[in-house]
């Protein structure tokens, strides 16, 4: 690697376990067994993949350590260098569709995997699905501004890929022709772009809102990927074919594989009846066998040749705030702060109490908190004349041996009920 080291790649070589793995790999040799800390996947792998430069594919355990993996990766090294190959979890053609969005991604990620500089991160799961053969699939179709292309010959490749023809596009794998105008929303896009033809000439690429279809800036080339399987085509295993190529394979917590292919299989039912899966031992003894380098999860601290802690949002129970750990973090003494009275009191020795605020969803309340508003002295001396007034007019409106009741209602205001038949007017 030529150039200064980036600021985090520094920190993490510093580790002799870590800078020799990346050493190894730049020379085309196994790097054996590191371990690091999950939380440090992603940032020992960015190192060794801008130190070494060989294409890699990263292979944890459950699509969900992928998807996160992935999301990271590209944060590190950029959107273009990194593709996440999910699993399909469904049969092309099946009862219950693959999404356009997922098929473009293992389309991409099939298609990039052992390029240079590039790094595939697939979930054990997701290489135990079986992929269409070289033969059947189909790549990716990009348009420059400036590109010499038949626009009739760029519409019937993307129905070849499985892109739908629709009026107006919305969603991931649609296209729409107006004249010399192409609509399209690719499979791995986060939104549609609008392709305008000038004769056989691209003239402007511009990505526009779905929602208004005003444009939001112009571009200067976009790429699709497949927006559908074939259901027809032959099936072949993903480690053979394609296979890795180039590719080192990087294998990530393997102690945890034999887990998650067993709740895999549970998942793809359908898709193990019709033949769509590779063999789960074999699957994992090739992926055993080609390791190039095992990143595993130390049993300390102190065992780790590079660790980090993970940023989380922590959440607690109203239980502790209403317990002694949320009255501990209270102010100790009252503020004298009345905003209702505009007043702000000195000398307030009252200690401050938790109170809750908010709506609930329960059917029957478990806890019911209530809050006191201290009363000024014109409002104790208003509630105190018309107390006394609604009385003496009580006293005058009930005949002789009926019985009626003042009391005070809500918000401290009087209020009398007199018998039947007597009004107070």
């Amino acid at each position: 690697m030529s150039g200064a080291l980036h600021p985090i790649d520094r920190m993490v070589l510093e580790s002799a376990a870590v800078a020799e793995a990346a050493d190894r790999l730049l020379a085309g040799r196994a790097a054996g067994e590191v371990r690091v800390g999950r939380a440090a996947w992603a940032v020992v792998l960015a190192a060794m993949v801008r130190r070494a430069g060989h294409p890699l594919l990263v292979v944890p355990a459950r699509d969900e350590e992928a998807r996160d993996l992935s999301a990271d990766l590209a944060a590190l090294l950029g959107d273009d260098r990194v593709a996440l190959w999910p699993s399909r979890g469904a049969m092309a053609g099946g009862t219950v569709g693959i999404s356009p969005h997922i098929t473009g991604q293992r389309a991409r990620a099939v298609g990039l995997l052992g390029a240079t500089g590039q790094v595939v991160v697939a979930s054990v799961p997701a290489l135990a699905e079986r992929v269409p053969v070289v033969s059947a699939r189909r790549g990716a179709v990009r348009v420059a501004v400036g590109d010499r292309l038949d626009l009739d010959a760029f519409v019937d490749r993307l129905g070849a890929m499985g892109y739908e023809r629709v009026p107006q596009v919305e969603e991931r794998g649609e296209m729409a022709v107006r004249g010399g105008l192409v609509d399209v929303y690719p499979s791995t896009a986060d939104g549609p772009v609008r392709i305008d033809w000038f004769g056989d000439e691209v003239e402007q690429i511009r990505a526009f809102s779905p929602f208004t279809q005003k444009t939001i800036r112009p571009l200067r080339a976009v790429e699709a990927w497949a927006a559908a399987e074939d259901p027809g085509a032959a099936l072949a295993d993903a480690l053979d074919d394609p296979g890795p190529g180039a590719a080192r394979i990087v294998r990530l917590g393997p102690a945890d594989y034999g887990r998650a292919m067993r709740d895999a299989l549970e998942r793809f039912e359908d898709e193990a009846a019709a033949g769509a899966l590779a063999d789960s031992d074999r699957t994992l003894q090739h992926l055993a066998g080609a390791a190039a380098l095992d990143l595993v999860v130390p049993a300390g601290a102190d065992d780790a040749a590079f660790d980090a802690v993970e940023a989380r949002f922590p959440t607690r129970g109203m239980a502790e705030a209403q317990g002694a750990v949320g009255r501990d973090k209270l102010p100790q003494k009252c503020r004298g702060r009345h905003p209702h009275l505009e007043i702000y009191e000195t000398g307030c020795d009252a200690r401050p109490a938790v109170i809750m605020m908010g709506a609930s969803n329960l059917w029957f309340a478990s806890t019911q908190s209530i809050i006191v508003m201290p009363r000024t002295e014109a409002e104790e001396s208003f509630e105190h004349i018309a107390r006394s007034d609604l009385l003496e007019i009580g006293e005058r409106l009930r005949p002789p041996g009926d019985v009626g009741t003042v009391g005070t209602g809500v918000a401290g205001v009087a209020v009398a009920t007199l018998p039947r038949g007597v009004t107070g007017e």
